[in-house]
């Protein structure tokens, strides 16, 4: 299974993965495939984020998408 994206935290957590979709995504074999694409990320937990091609989103929308998957810094490594 192939993703557009796979976006790790520094410790290569995996935070979400993001696929692009273009015309292609609205043929019955691909619309097959992006579900079973989005059963194994969603049973391996990971988010799985799809942004339409033809309108990408900028990059403060971009970040705010990804905010909510990320893991907050513990106190520790804030005082480090």
């Amino acid at each position: 299974m192939r993703y557009d994206f796979v976006v790790c935290e520094k410790d290569f957590r995996v935070i979400a993965i993001i696929e692009l979709d273009d015309k292609s995504h609205e043929k019955a074999s691909r619309i097959e495939a992006d579900a079973k694409k989005e059963r194994a990320t969603a049973a391996a937990g990971i988010p799985l984020i799809r942004w339409r091609a033809s309108a990408l989103p900028d990059e403060p929308s971009i970040r705010q998408a990804l905010a909510k998957y990320m893991r907050l810094p513990s106190s520790s490594e804030l005082i480090a």
